[in-house]
């Protein structure tokens, strides 16, 4: 499983760096950030929540 992260990162993080970006001036720009800020704290969440049942199961 180690390999496997470590060669997809290896792939994906040369495209990443490339990346032009986009415009920050547009007016949908903070709400898509905004979007995105919120999706990524809800998988955070839920991945905290599903790693505090499994160790409270566990004891």
């Amino acid at each position: 499983m180690k390999k496997l992260l470590g060669s997809s990162l290896a792939l994906v993080s040369s495209p990443l760096l490339a990346h032009p970006g986009h415009d920050h001036q547009h007016w949908a720009s903070d709400w898509v950030h905004l979007s995105l800020a919120l999706g990524v704290f809800a998988v955070a969440t839920s991945a905290a929540i599903v790693i505090y049942r499994k160790a409270n199961k566990e004891s």
